[in-house]
């Protein structure tokens, strides 16, 4: 059975801070569990991860990326605040970013009555690194309880 609450963390854990949102997932699956929730690893998200959207009653996302912010603060965004500055070139499994699927899944209808939350982290480096950049790591906890905190107001009764 679908659960209610999707969180997708994103992001490659093999390119330094861009796996933030990878490395919050796996703290968030090991801190809070809730039937409610479901956890799900987006990696690299692909276009594949259409079928994840539909059917929500909310979706959070949590990626790295160029918010504006300094290195290891984050920003939240609602689905419609935030847009995409990747340019793609044709359609590939693996080419999409979050807001793009999110964007895609809104056209074809899959977002009706869903609220859509994207948690984007800044980071300070993306290079050939399993491990997190200082400041990334230190803020890593308060992405983290910001998570929890709106899984909580949005009803998930978490163990």
């Amino acid at each position: 059975m679908r659960k209610e609450i999707a969180v997708i963390g994103v992001g490659n854990t093999l390119f330094g801070d861009e796996g933030v949102g990878v490395h919050a997932l796996s703290e968030l699956k090991k801190l809070y569990r809730s039937p409610h929730v479901e956890y799900i690893e987006g990696g690299t998200l692909g276009i594949g991860m259409l079928h994840v959207c539909e059917g929500r009653k909310k979706i959070i996302v949590i990626d790295g990326g160029m918010c504006g912010e300094k290195p290891g603060n984050f920003r939240r965004f609602e689905r419609h605040e935030v847009e995409s500055l990747k340019e793609t070139k044709g359609y590939s499994l693996h080419v999409f970013d979050p807001v793009e699927l999110l964007a895609i899944a809104d056209e074809l209808g899959m977002l009706e009555n869903t609220d859509c939350a994207v948690y984007c982290m800044e980071i300070e480096r993306m290079e050939m690194s399993e491990s997190l950049s200082s400041p990334v790591k230190k803020g890593l906890p308060l992405l983290v309880k910001a998570v929890y905190d709106e899984l909580k107001s949005a009803g998930a009764a978490i163990v």
